[in-house]
């Protein structure tokens, strides 16, 4: 058996210009701002004090930069970049490279190839924003893995990539799933988004961004939130656990919508959901304005047993049907709500207003709460059960019906 063994080539303490061979290397620049190409062969590059330029070339290599601001450039191969101490550039090149940064603000390139990119500064926590500087993360082209710390921007170029940490992050194209973090952009694709972001020092929660796609997003935690579905028939869920002001856009498509709070009596939710059949269910908030557009939409409220103390008559819900055949359920809440236009069924078990507006609808409340109904143009069906109420039918041939209370009915 032959055995080789790799050579060992040294710089000096100034400024050095090394090449290695065509075989397996191990190069160590020492003191200095060298430029070290590796060329062929499996090399392990070393770049030590100084501002370093390593070059990978052909093959596996391993590049550290050690001390000072150093690039490395991976090039051809699957290589590993490790940045060391200070604020490094590193570029993976071709190739399924491994990049880090280590300490300090480091830029990392996973370029060409599927790449798994680390930001370990050390630096993370609960500290106020302008404790520390972040790292930069790029995936590239290529089916990536980049993690990073709490305080990293991060984007994942082309492909289908997982994404982990990271204070903004950007999935740009492929079906990304991206966890953590203060804001995510999945971009285009169907994508996989989840945070449960808080920042102590702003009162901030996590925010989320579909993009174009069939999207699965998902926030929770501290701070007011936010959900922006994009275009596609996306499935948003949201869970509150402090009071504050929350909002969800679905956009357009036929999107599945939830959202519970655990919080207590001032926690808000504004949602929008735009073109297309959506459903939406909502548990627990204690002001609502819930908004359907253009589709056949299904409006589920409930909840207020869960927080009975506080009087659920106090609650603040309103829905606007607006466009299309909607169905509307309001079930323990005194409720403000529109119809628009479309045939509509509204079923308000807790009381109050209704506007039926356009088209033919079916008004219903189920319980002996007092409710105010204007059934509008179109052939309009209301039944009350009990308490005391106002029905107005407006336009059309209405079937107008009451229970028992003192009732106030004009065709």
């Amino acid at each position: 058996m032959t055995c080789r063994l790799a050579n060992r080539i040294y710089g000096t303490e100034g400024s050095d210009v090394i090449y290695g061979t065509e075989e397996t290397d191990v190069i160590f620049g020492l003191s200095g701002s060298d430029k070290i190409h590796g060329l062929g062969g499996k090399d392990y590059i070393y770049g030590g004090p100084g501002d370093d330029k390593l070059f990978g070339g052909d093959s596996k290599d391993t590049l550290r930069g050690e001390e000072g601001d150093d690039i490395l450039y991976g090039e051809k191969g699957a290589d590993t970049l490790l940045g060391g101490y200070h604020n490094d550039y590193l570029f993976g090149g071709y190739g399924d490279d491994r990049l880090d940064g280590e300490e300090d603000f480091d830029r990392n390139y996973g370029e060409a190839g599927d790449d798994t990119i680390t930001s370990t500064n050390g630096r993370s926590g609960s500290y106020p924003p302008d404790a520390y500087t972040s790292d930069f993360l790029s995936g590239g082209d290529g089916d990536d893995n980049l993690r990073a710390d709490s305080r990293s921007d991060v984007f994942g170029g082309e492909g289908d990539d997982f994404m982990v940490g990271g204070s903004d992050k950007f999935g740009e194209g492929g079906d990304d799933t991206m966890l953590g973090g203060r804001f995510n952009s999945g971009g285009e694709g169907d994508d996989v988004i989840s945070s449960s972001y808080s920042d102590y020092y702003d009162d901030f929660g996590p925010r989320i961004d579909g993009g174009d796609g069939n999207d699965i997003l998902s926030t929770g935690g501290r701070g007011p939130q936010s959900i922006t579905g994009g275009d596609g028939d996306d499935r948003i869920s949201m869970s509150t656990i402090l009071d504050g002001n929350h909002h969800i856009d679905a956009g357009r498509g036929d999107d599945n919508v939830t959202a519970y709070s655990r919080s207590s009596y001032y926690d808000g939710l504004t949602v929008n959901l735009g073109e297309g059949d959506d459903n939406l269910e909502t548990i627990n908030f204690f002001f609502l304005d819930l908004n359907g557009n253009d589709g056949n939409d299904f409006f589920n409220v409930s909840g207020t047993d869960f927080y009975y103390d506080y009087g659920p008559e106090k609650k603040v819900v309103e829905v606007h049907g607006d466009g299309d055949d909607d169905l509307v359920k309001i079930f323990d809440s005194k409720a403000t709500i529109f119809g628009g236009d479309g045939d509509d069924k509204i079923v308000a078990y807790y009381g109050g207003t209704v506007f039926g507006e356009s088209g033919s609808d079916d008004i219903q409340g189920r319980s002996d709460k007092d409710h105010e109904v204007l059934a509008g143009e179109g052939d309009d069906n209301v039944e009350l059960d009990g308490g005391n109420n106002t029905i107005a039918g407006e336009g059309g041939d209405d079937f107008l019906k009451t229970g028992d209370g003192d009732d106030n009915i004009t065709g």
